[in-house]
């Protein structure tokens, strides 16, 4: 019984239970902030919004050691903004999927 409410569980949450697929749950986009020289730079906030919806709803991204962390396990394309330093910065990142699940995109967004 445990076994097969595990195996529910995967399935609900999205993970492929094939033998090549990690049983985990996938950010869909990796969000650095950084200045010109690559140095990471602190933002106030990063949220995120799937580019297909209208209006375009923001959902906050979790601060993740160096990086941001936004949705998980969501394909298709976003749009990634950051406010630093009261300043409001864009990027877009489009999420592809395969036999597992969502391949993370990794984006930085370069601050001047």
């Amino acid at each position: 019984m445990l076994r097969h409410t595990s195996i529910v569980l995967l399935l609900l949450a999205g993970a492929c239970i094939g033998s090549n697929c990690p049983p985990i749950m996938r950010p869909s986009v990796r969000v650095f902030i950084v200045d010109s020289m690559g140095e990471p730079i602190p933002a106030e906030a990063v949220r995120f919004s799937e580019l297909d919806l209208d209006p375009m709803e923001f959902q906050p991204c979790t601060l993740v050691g160096d990086g941001w962390s936004c949705g998980q396990e969501l394909g298709g394309a976003f749009l990634v903004q950051a406010e630093v330093d009261g300043r409001l910065y864009e990027t877009e990142a489009v999420v592809s999927k395969n036999d597992c699940g969502i391949v993370t995109e990794t984006v930085e967004i370069v601050v001047d």
